[in-house]
């Protein structure tokens, strides 16, 4: 009895370590997306940029790579933290190619590892709208490139990600996430 009561002891301490450093790391991530804001928010509107007309668009961007999506926009709750996670963008699994492609015309305005995303591009649309790639496994564009719809701006990868190689992508209107299904033309 007294060995089984240790093991449930034992079990108990690592239980509560395991759940601490989760804390840790949802406060880390927590932190880095508010960083994220700062650094969408600070950047500087190129006037090249046109204005668009985000009804004309939403629904009918194409998709940044071909595959299948394995994780989806909004909240869900996470069987390997046991707690609920927010996801501000979707997870898509390369298909055939890895080669990421923008989904409008706009300025690449970062490119660098960032904690949470890995290698993370961000393309700037128009002053309200911006695309973001992360996970990529090398960037083909650098800050201040002016790209065209359906150009080639990354390699998908595995930087950053928990589920293998992939592209993590995630809409942001007014700074504020959308799901980006919404976005996106529907697939047959």
């Amino acid at each position: 009895i007294r060995g089984l009561k240790q093991e449930k002891l034992n079990l108990v301490k690592k239980i509560n370590a395991d759940k601490d450093d989760h804390v840790q790391l949802l406060e880390e991530l927590k932190y880095e997306a508010a960083r994220l804001q700062e650094v969408l928010s600070g950047r500087k509107v190129k006037s090249s940029l046109k204005v668009i007309d985000l009804k004309k668009i939403k629904g009918r961007l194409n998709w940044p790579l071909d595959g299948k999506v394995i994780s989806s926009f909004g909240k869900k709750k996470s069987t390997r933290f046991d707690t609920y996670i927010f996801d501000n963008g979707i997870e898509i699994n390369p298909k055939s190619s890895d080669h990421v492609k923008a989904v409008y015309a706009g300025d690449v305005v970062f490119a660098e590892y960032y904690k949470g995303y890995g290698n993370l591009i961000i393309v700037q649309h128009s002053r309200d709208l911006h695309s973001l790639y992360g996970h990529c496994k090398d960037f083909l564009k650098k800050p201040g490139d002016s790209i065209n719809t359906g150009e080639e701006i990354a390699i998908a990868g595995d930087t950053g990600s928990t589920d293998g190689k992939s592209l993590y992508f995630e809409i942001r209107l007014h700074l504020k996430s959308q799901d980006p299904l919404e976005w996106l033309k529907k697939k047959r």
